[in-house]
């Protein structure tokens, strides 16, 4: 049966080093936001629905010591289930062996100054939680993947119910991971935050490891990010980390999105049917804090919003939005298929009024409707749609049919 860990019984040690002593490790600011918002995810009651005190953050800690005792205390007390999440720079020694990095980290002393994977694998090992998991995103953490499920990985294929040991890394064995400049995540772990927070659209209620790789997996590779792996023993892959987001939210505020009244002005206007009306709205309250953005389509030399097609925000900002490459080829090929032409783009603003930004006129498209949905108010949502044409925004009706 699938099902989420018991919140009562379970914890969460979430290690993030993005600060280091030595001039020869870059800092990773990114992974101060990882963790921020992985404990949110974790600890949302529409989501993990981990008490806070059972979620426990280690932020930058100097030397082994620290994550050593913080990881059996609480590896020790975990019943249901145990999860290590792991961002940083990590290491190969002279044997190929991994190593987490620390805040007094230096490449030249990685037995003394980092935390040896084994160390890691054999705490979680010998913890007495039914379900024992290990994110890493770091450098070279696939080398961890051989060692999580040993040599039992056959003999316990045939367990029933959810119980052994999981590991999802950022990277296969021997391969780089990516903390691009100035981006808000890292690149393994905003990829995990984009699914976790904006969910999958149709699918199932609880997201189990197997969902959630089956589509990270599509996602990294689709926008040409190193390949994530995984291993696990028994059926451990069926354990859901979290509630679908696109799913759960939409059901619970679909009263509420019932009720919101599209703003109206100016002449003309947009005709738009209700279920993609609620799906915008759905899509972008699902995915808040962070900025939605997708297409409506219609028949091809039409006006009509038929078709409402979410899209990943490839720069997972709160600010902006940026489609996914791959993706919009794929979308635009489809649509080309279906005699569909692009009638509408839409995004969210989550925390400002819905109306054009100086980036939105400037780079406009003349023939498109611009739909912009505020959630900075998740009770009183607005949803606007203008004309954009040389530079001169105009606001239109929008007529839900």
């Amino acid at each position: 049966m699938i099902r989420l860990p018991d919140p009562a019984r379970s914890y969460a040690i979430l290690v993030g080093v993005w600060s280091y002593d030595a001039d020869a490790v870059l800092d990773l600011p990114a992974v101060e936001n990882n963790l921020a918002t992985l404990r949110a995810v974790l600890t949302d009651s529409d989501g993990t629905a981990l008490p806070p005190e059972r979620c426990i953050v280690i932020r930058n800690p100097r030397d082994a010591r620290t994550v050593f005792r913080q990881l059996k205390k609480y590896a020790t007390s975990a019943e249901d289930t145990l999860l290590f999440y792991f961002a940083g720079h990590g290491f190969t020694g002279d044997r190929n062996e991994l190593y987490l990095s620390l805040a007094e980290t230096h490449p030249d002393e990685l037995p003394v100054s980092a935390i040896a994977y084994d160390v890691v694998r054999q705490l979680v090992k010998e913890s007495p939680a039914r379900n024992r998991i290990v994110v890493l995103d770091t450098c070279f953490s696939g080398l961890a993947v051989q060692d999580m499920a040993g040599g039992t990985t056959a003999a316990v294929l045939g367990q029933v119910g959810i119980e052994g040991t999981y590991i999802l890394t950022a990277t296969e064995r021997n391969a780089p991971a990516l903390a691009p400049a100035g981006a808000r995540y890292t690149a393994f772990t905003g990829e995990l935050l984009r699914l976790l927070v904006g969910g999958v659209p149709d699918g199932p209620n609880l997201l189990t490891f197997s969902e959630i790789y089956r589509h990270l997996y599509a996602s990294m590779v689709a926008r040409g990010l190193p390949v994530p792996g995984q291993r696990g023993t028994g059926t451990i892959d069926q354990l859901a980390l979290t509630r679908n987001g696109w799913q759960h939210r939409a059901e619970t505020r679909q009263a509420q999105q019932r009720r919101t009244e599209p703003h109206r002005a100016g002449a003309g206007g947009l005709q738009i049917r209700r279920v993609v009306f609620d799906g915008i709205v759905a899509h972008c309250l699902a995915v808040h804090p962070m900025t939605a953005c997708g297409l409506v389509a219609g028949p091809m030399g039409s006006d009509r919003a038929e078709r409402f097609i979410p899209m990943w925000n490839a720069s997972a900002s709160e600010t902006f939005y940026e489609f996914d490459g791959a993706q919009q080829l794929a979308v635009w090929r489809e649509m080309e298929n279906n005699n569909e032409d692009a009638v509408a783009i839409y995004y969210s603003h989550t925390a400002t009024k819905a109306y054009p930004a100086r980036t939105t006129t400037a780079f406009a498209l003349a023939d498109a409707h611009y739909i912009i949905v505020s959630t900075r108010d998740p009770d009183a949502v607005e949803f606007r749609s203008f004309r954009i044409r040389d530079g001169v925004v105009t606001e239109e009706s929008v007529d839900v049919i």
